[in-house]
């Protein structure tokens, strides 16, 4: 369509011609074409508006051939020769969008659609993958619920799993491995106490079957053995309570300054009866007036232990040596005593409990509760024990490591 300046119509397409547009407003302004969309009639349409200036004159010919003016139309002259009204003029391009918006609503269903329905199908992918790639895993887990007590020797297989559920495998065969291991120990511990206190729980029932029976027999010895028989189920008892409370931390710890030298020579004179009968020779080798700082109740533990295990099972005519280091760099303090029929496959089990060398555990002065806790005496210390046999399997060294080099001091160096 086409306007004057003034807004009368000058022309419209016939597709139009039972419509009226309203002239564009503003067309001042017009420095381009302006696009834009209106509404008319219940109809949506989109426009163009531009301004032109009306042309005057006839066409130019290009090419050979010419134009007479006797050939134009003198209609056409009389047009060109009357002077026209305006020379801007104002025209607009519309097109109805009501196809092209069914159009885009079509596409944007179609869209809406697609995307629903890819949706659900990607869930269902997401879904069958995570299920197959989970599935190790769940086999792993099943696994890994059906454990009990009684199946802690059965071990993950890495056959089937994926190079990332490698790993974990074996650290569950490790915690496998160290469940069965504290188990198999457990039930050890379990029967080897039954089997400790079966033999003087029994005595002490013989004992009072004999004295109700015979009354008139119960002398002073006799008193005597039953008291000492009470004694060593008391020193059993009372060892395993502090053995556990050490092994989990309920012991309260008291720092102070002990004289290592003071407390070696205790130790020492509390076992010297049996080690003059034994013809045992003793070197004490320490720095005089050396400290420790730490909980004096519990260290005097683990070196009386230490020391009673040294009187215990040295042989006659035997070597006690001591040690202890006051360099910055070994911080130790070294028990060595001499021993027979040691091996090294022993070495490992000197610390387990109820442990004896004599598999017929004929020694009942003794219940192999000693060196048990004396490792969870020194682990509750946070002191390095260690034990090794010589290469000719003639002297066991028991090795406390200060694992803080400020936790000791000396004055001078001596022998004792």
């Amino acid at each position: 369509m086409i306007w004057s300046e003034q807004g009368n119509i000058i022309k419209k397409s016939e597709s139009i011609n039972d419509k009226h547009f309203l002239f564009p407003e503003n067309i001042e302004d017009f420095s381009a074409p302006i696009f834009y969309s209106f509404f008319h009639e219940g109809e949506n349409y989109r426009a163009v508006t531009f301004k032109f200036r009306r042309f005057r004159g006839r066409p130019r010919t290009r090419g050979p051939d010419r134009i007479n003016i006797s050939d134009v139309d003198p209609n056409i002259q009389s047009q060109e020769e009357a002077p026209p009204r305006s020379n801007n003029l104002v025209g607009a391009i519309s097109i109805n969008t009501q196809a092209m918006n069914q159009t885009l609503n079509f596409l944007l269903l179609a869209i809406i659609a697609v995307g629903i329905i890819a949706g659900f199908f990607s869930f269902l992918l997401v879904q069958l993958a995570l299920k197959n790639g989970l599935k190790p895993l769940n086999i792993l887990g099943n696994n890994l619920a059906s454990v009990n007590p009684s199946s802690l020797s059965h071990r993950f297989s890495k056959k089937d799993l994926p190079k990332e559920l490698s790993p974990i495998a074996d650290h569950l065969n490790q915690l496998m491995a160290r469940l069965e291991s504290g188990f198999i120990r457990e039930r050890q511990f379990s029967s080897d106490l039954a089997h400790e206190l079966r033999t003087p729980i029994a005595e002490l029932k013989m004992m009072s079957e004999v004295a109700l029976r015979w009354p008139e027999k119960n002398d002073e010895n006799y008193v005597e053995e039953t008291l000492d028989i009470a004694r060593q189920l008391h020193e059993t008892m009372e060892t395993l309570l502090n053995l556990n409370r050490f092994e989990n931390g309920q012991e309260e710890l008291k720092s102070e300054d002990l004289c290592l030298e003071t407390t070696l020579i205790e130790g020492l004179e509390k076992y010297e009866d049996q080690i003059k009968r034994k013809n045992i020779e003793v070197d004490v080798e320490i720095s005089k007036g050396m400290t420790i700082h730490t909980d004096p109740g519990i260290f005097r533990t683990i070196i009386h232990n230490l020391l009673s295990n040294c009187a215990e099972y040295t042989p006659d005519n035997g070597f006690i040596n001591i040690k202890a280091n006051n360099s910055s760099i070994d911080n130790v303090l070294c028990i060595s005593n001499s021993v027979k029929n040691m091996t090294a496959e022993m070495i490992p089990n000197l610390f387990e409990r109820f442990w004896r060398a004599d598999d017929s555990r004929s020694d009942s002065s003794h219940i192999g509760l000693g060196l048990s806790l004396t490792r969870a005496c020194a682990n509750a210390l946070s002191l390095g024990l260690n034990v090794e046999l010589s290469e000719d399997n003639e002297f066991i060294h028991f090795t406390i490591n200060y694992q803080d080099k400020e936790i000791f001091e000396s004055s001078s160096s001596g022998n004792v």
